[in-house]
């Protein structure tokens, strides 16, 4: 059995999906969770994982305005266990290192992990049939890459000035739940933005306690150019 490393709580988000109506709940484990036992041990806690179930694995390339492209990875039980559906999005990586079947040490692009499939031990059949276990991302540092609070405030900063839809893209189309795409945050930070009063005033209705200053580190940290404020800002 792989070796499992401890790993932080990691935040639970809740979505639908759209064809079968049914509840997905998600483990936010990309700032917490680097190796596929770590996630398969997530799933099994919260009963995401049925004792001999399997589990696929995706990724989807993200754009940053940067120009970098890594790959941005979701472990899904193939059929829900016993506490429902779920799956854990684990780091954005460009590549990843795991055992092969004669125990030498490999490192893959991120792209030859999609579509792979797991057991609940960790054994892995990559797409083109090569079998591997003890999995583990190479994460990329990504200056865009918020925490999960911070990701809050972006999103709550982008319905405050209309952009979250635009900004949001689908992680997969087997996946019914969207993630920030910062590329598109950057354009939308091109566009004429409210003052960061006007924006920090309606952020306040969701994070009573967020100072401006935290609010204006968050807008820039996600690429976005800091609103005008004073007299000549649209919106104050």
């Amino acid at each position: 059995m792989p070796v499992r490393s401890e790993v932080k709580e990691v935040p639970v988000a809740l979505y639908e999906d759209p064809k079968t109506r049914t509840a997905v709940r998600c483990l936010d484990g990309r700032n917490s969770v680097r190796t596929l036992a770590d996630a398969l041990s997530k799933l099994q806690e919260v009963g995401g994982l049925a004792k001999h179930g399997t589990v696929l694995i995706q990724v989807a390339r993200l754009e940053f305005p940067d120009g970098s492209d890594p790959g941005q990875v979701a472990v899904t039980p193939a059929k829900p266990g016993p506490g429902g559906r779920w799956t854990v999005l684990i780091p954005l990586a460009s590549s990843f290192s795991a055992t092969g079947t004669l125990g030498e040490r490999r490192t893959f692009a991120i792209d030859d992990l999609n579509q792979a499939v797991s057991d609940p031990e960790g054994n892995v059949q990559l797409a083109d049939g090569t079998c591997v276990h003890a999995l583990e991302l190479v994460p990329v540092p990504v200056h865009y890459d918020l925490d999960h609070e911070q990701e809050k405030i972006l999103r709550s900063a982008l319905r405050a000035i209309g952009a979250e839809d635009q900004c949001l893209r689908r992680l997969h189309e087997m996946l019914p739940f969207e993630v920030l795409d910062y590329a598109r945050v950057a354009k939308a930070g091109r566009e004429r933005l409210p003052s960061l009063k006007a924006i920090h005033r309606d952020v306040l209705k969701e994070f009573p306690d967020l100072s401006r200053q935290k609010l204006a580190r968050v807008l820039a940290m996600a690429g976005l150019k800091r609103p005008r404020s004073g007299p000549r800002a649209r919106a104050g």
